[in-house]
């Protein structure tokens, strides 16, 4: 709950701290213990003025609610609304975006892909709008035992190699990136090092990082760099 404040100050400059979920301990005994092992001694360090502080289950979804939910129960942090965070929509001019005829067609591609059987079916496909050639790539990590032979490394790899610029190598800001699947923090970093414009998947996955509730690693602001995700089932 990363939206919530952990410490909160009255106009007396008393100062309110939460201590753990309720479901942390049993009992307020259990917690004197715990801060005893700290030096920490009730009535002399701290005391208890309430067993438990309100808070909202989900984040506010515009800054007003989360002023009056702050005003009303405890305070919170304004972070935007996640949706739009996870998934922001940047619209981009025609010069910028390719059409949607070009998009289906794209996602033709990646539907009629043969995969090897003896490999996960996660797929990733490098579309370069500069001179229009077309890349796709699958998940090895089964049959080359290898732990990060995943589809966006793996593209990310083969097309860096083979660019004659050596010191542009790494960079593929020329390309948009398609994938069956949401990608792993390793792959969806990788993106952001090689500059990509724009990120595009169909299933989100539980160790994906573009789609989780309180971080999206491809918006993130201490990051130089950003790149666009959008989220679309085009499997069939």
């Amino acid at each position: 709950m990363s939206f919530v404040k952990r410490v909160k100050k009255d106009k007396n400059k008393k100062i309110y701290v939460l201590v753990c979920s309720k479901h942390l301990f049993k009992n307020n005994d259990q917690i004197v213990k715990k801060l005893a092992a700290f030096e920490l001694w009730e009535d002399k360090d701290y005391k208890f003025v309430e067993t438990f502080a309100l808070l909202p289950k989900v984040s506010p979804a515009t800054k007003d609610i989360c002023e009056k939910w702050s005003s009303s129960y405890w305070p919170l942090n304004w972070k935007g609304n996640n949706k739009e965070n996870q998934l922001r929509q940047i619209y981009l001019n025609d010069f910028q975006m390719p059409s949607l005829t070009k998009f289906n067609e794209l996602f033709d591609i990646l539907n009629c892909y043969k995969p090897n059987s003896k490999d996960e079916k996660i797929l990733t496909l490098f579309y370069n709008f500069q001179n229009n050639k077309v890349h796709v790539f699958q998940d090895q990590t089964r049959s080359t035992k290898f732990p990060i032979a995943h589809s966006i490394i793996n593209g990310i790899d083969a097309i860096c190699s083979s660019k004659e610029d050596a010191a542009n190598e790494y960079l593929l800001q020329n390309f948009y990136v398609i994938s069956t699947h949401e990608p792993c923090q390793m792959c969806a970093m990788a993106l952001i090092h090689s500059r990509i414009n724009l990120f595009l998947f169909a299933k989100s996955t539980p160790y994906g990082c573009l789609t989780n509730n309180d971080f999206c690693l491809a918006d993130f602001s201490k990051l130089n760099w950003k790149y666009q995700v959008l989220q679309y089932d085009f499997l069939k």
